[in-house]
């Protein structure tokens, strides 16, 4: 189907725009729909064979239309031209980062998938790798500058390159191919085609250095190391994103409540002007109060009210759902106590559980349930719970149906 839209284009001999909607997530549910099929075993390691291809696809930096049309049987000598791939990319030596990813695998025995060695290379404390031991390999931790999903998606990269292959059955173990032995071996290099980094020399040249001026001027103020204000990554992150109101810098990675009541005005109106007027940036004026109260931080508090002990950092409010829950509380005793609504409740179950807390379903689903529901999610797919919904019987409910995707795609995690 896919296939066929991105050749309507072409067809027609007009530009157009082709958008794949793509997410890892659905990977492991397509791979549990395959698997819990009535197809016979030959017939599922085709149909796990086209899901790789596709996820390959979704991340290969070589041209669109070659590999579409080399799935096909077909042979395009020439580059198309036209997409992402044949864009404006930029070559870059990952081999470091490759060697670091292979050596992890191999420790690993080759044995798990790539979220799992993803967070061994970040360093994650999560329980499964302390209970495996991970955190006592040499690898363990050795690629911190990089977020888990980074480190995943540079997995398939390399898949998609055939260093790596990720197994096609219904568990997605990462495997070395022969091409990864001379790379690891530091005889070759991996050279990649990547998109350019997001960031412009404009703004690193201009922005990006006001930011780091003003930052530098409030810690000299409050006698703090600019890093208290904040990160390097941080004002990279507003340079990149250009945030214009609260909510958008609240979205920033690094900007928390408290750090923009006492610094985000200020980062922001400068952030504003340049966006209004992209002119080399003049140093802000940081008004009298504020001025103030950084250099006697409890003047202001003195001013408006007497003074409080400092709050305690509050536990967010699915975790205060879970203990309750763990204390033997049902979840409507839980809504009536936090005056909260059932289905928010359910909400916080679910949050919990995506995070890895232990909650024991069977008190919410039952075996015959979730064959119910898992059956109609292999029968109408899984883009919209509310088709599924209307399929089942009306003591299913949307929290059951959420619970029952949720165990399936935890079971392939």
């Amino acid at each position: 189907a896919y296939y066929q839209e991105a050749g309507r284009a072409g067809r027609d001999g007009q530009d157009s725009e082709v958008v794949l909607l793509f997410h890892a997530g659905d990977i492991q549910v397509q791979k549990y729909l395959i698997e819990h099929s009535e197809m016979a075993p030959e017939l599922k390691q085709v149909e796990y064979s086209k899901l790789q291809s596709m996820i390959d696809y979704c991340h290969t930096t070589h041209c669109l239309r070659q590999y579409m049309l080399a799935y096909f049987g077909e042979n395009a000598s020439d580059q198309c031209g036209n997409c992402m791939n044949c864009g404006e990319m930029e070559t870059r030596d990952v081999t470091i980062d490759a060697q670091k990813i292979f050596s992890c695998i191999i420790r690993m025995k080759q044995a798990y998938g790539s979220a799992l060695i993803a967070s061994v290379l970040k360093g994650s404390k999560q329980k499964r790798i302390l209970q495996l031991g991970f955190d006592r390999l040499s690898t363990y931790g050795i690629m911190p500058e990089y977020s888990i999903p980074e480190i995943v998606e540079l997995i398939n990269l390399l898949a998609s390159e055939d260093y790596l292959t990720i197994d096609v059955g219904q568990y997605p173990v990462v495997y070395l191919t022969s091409k990864a032995r001379p790379v690891l071996r530091g005889e070759q290099k991996i050279i990649l085609r990547l998109p350019p980094a997001p960031t412009t020399v404009q703004v690193e040249s201009e922005l990006f250095q006001a930011l780091r001026e003003l930052r530098s001027r409030l810690a000299q103020q409050q006698k703090v190391p600019p890093y208290v204000i904040f990160a390097d990554k941080t004002l990279r992150d507003m340079c990149t994103y250009l945030p214009c109101n609260q909510a958008d810098m609240l979205g920033i990675n690094g900007v928390g409540n408290i750090k923009f009541e006492k610094y985000g005005r200020q980062f922001l109106d400068l952030i504003c002007q340049y966006n209004n007027n992209p002119e080399p940036v003049k140093e802000p004026v940081i008004d009298t109060e504020t001025e103030a109260s950084l250099k006697d931080p409890g003047a202001k508090k003195r001013k408006a009210a007497p003074s409080q002990e400092p709050k305690e950092k509050k536990t967010p409010t699915h975790l205060l759902t879970y203990q309750a829950y763990q204390e033997g509380k049902t979840l409507e005793q839980i809504a009536l106590e936090r005056k909260l609504t059932l289905r928010t409740i359910e909400g916080h179950m679910l949050r919990a559980a995506e995070e890895g807390l232990y909650i024991d379903w069977s008190a919410f689903i039952t075996p015959e349930k979730e064959e119910q529901i898992l059956e109609q999610a292999r029968l109408l797919g899984i883009e919209k719970i509310s088709p599924i919904k209307a399929a089942l019987p009306e003591d299913i409910s949307y929290f059951t149906i959420n619970i029952a995707l949720l165990k399936a795609r935890k079971r392939l995690a």
